[in-house]
């Protein structure tokens, strides 16, 4: 019974901790929509260190860890828009592809220890 516990608690701890250091990716949207993408705990999620999020229509890189400010499709980056130095990305609009490629980094290349698991949602307000 006691092992039982052990691994209940483990499973718990698991499960608060959730996904650190988001890895890049491509999410789907539905074209036109206002998003707002954030991991600085107004949507729930929270940050660590200093990150930061660029956003960039999908169909222009070859890959999400490819999106940056200087990418073809950029369409936003954010510091540190939300609270401390978590980023919020507010107001971003679907593109027609239906395809955003979300890049979390380090505010600096130096910084070892940051975390940014983003999440997204519809925007209340266009802005």
């Amino acid at each position: 019974m006691h092992l039982i516990s052990r691994l209940a608690l483990l499973l718990v701890a698991f499960a608060a901790v959730g996904c650190r250091n988001q890895s890049a990716s491509i999410e789907t949207c539905s074209p036109g929509d206002i998003l707002d993408i954030s991991c600085d705990g107004t949507l729930g999620i929270r940050c660590g260190g200093d990150p930061t999020l660029s956003i960039c229509d999908a169909t222009f890189v070859s890959n999400p860890e490819g999106c940056s400010r200087s990418s073809a499709g950029f369409l936003a980056f954010d510091d540190d828009g939300g609270e401390g130095l978590c980023p919020f990305v507010r107001g971003v609009t679907c593109p027609a592809s239906g395809r955003i490629a979300i890049n979390p980094n380090p505010f600096s290349s130096g910084l070892s220890s940051w975390s940014c698991a983003y999440s997204i949602r519809r925007a209340a307000f266009a802005p």
